[in-house]
């Protein structure tokens, strides 16, 4: 789980429109303004409403867009255990490049320039090495091996940092709950869990992606 940061400054390359997400959880509506990278919900109960749509008219007033995700979560599913993998130099070089780069990139930014970070790279191609489960076991393996584990909103841009040294993509999902509310974010290839367990996530609606089209 992580907190929203304070808002600050974009960069003019970031002068886009706020978009603002959305999605139902349980009886509320849960919003997250990437802009000002702040949630909020409202108490909307099921009961004596017409059934929540994907679909709704964006929020009245003023010209604000917004993103929903389909109503169906999906059948989350999770890495077949294999044996360890074997870690080269290779991958210990790349999964010190990663952390730099996360590092660097990650200190006092709102989600949003994260997320534009990553989504600018998709149309970047690079041969891929190998398939992104096996990424995604090293990548645990060294991470196992750091002194402190990072929080879910560094782990999954460190991982995506990581994987695009090995010319691949996967999916950035945020999730939220409500009731009490909590938030949370993974990486997924598809419906395929890279960096979380299905238990740990079955709670969660996911309410923003950023979605992969390479490797």
């Amino acid at each position: 789980m992580y907190e929203a940061e304070a808002p600050s400054r974009l960069q003019e390359e970031m002068s886009a429109p706020p978009i603002v997400c959305e999605t139902r959880s349980g009886e509320g509506v849960v919003f997250l303004d990437l802009q000002s990278d702040e949630y909020s919900c409202s108490y909307e109960p099921l009961s004596g409403m017409q059934p929540y749509s994907p679909t709704a008219p964006p929020l009245s007033g003023s010209g604000i867009s917004i993103t929903r995700p389909p109503v169906a979560e999906p059948v989350w599913l999770e890495l077949a255990s294999r044996d360890a993998p074997v870690i080269s130099l290779r991958d210990v070089s790349r999964f010190a490049t990663a952390l730099l780069q996360s590092v660097l990139w990650f200190r006092n930014r709102p989600v949003r320039e994260l997320l534009h970070r990553v989504s600018s790279r998709r149309d970047v191609k690079l041969r891929a090495e190998v398939g992104y489960d096996e990424v995604a076991r090293r990548f645990d393996r060294l991470l196992a091996m750091l002194p402190v584990q990072p929080a879910c909103l560094f782990r999954s841009f460190f991982l995506l940092n990581f994987m695009h040294l090995y010319g691949l993509g996967a999916d950035w999902n945020f999730g939220v709950q409500l009731f009490p509310f909590r938030a949370h974010c993974w990486v997924a290839r598809g419906n395929m869990l890279l960096n979380e367990t299905s238990h740990a996530i079955e709670e969660y609606r996911v309410i923003h992606a950023v979605r992969a089209t390479g490797g």
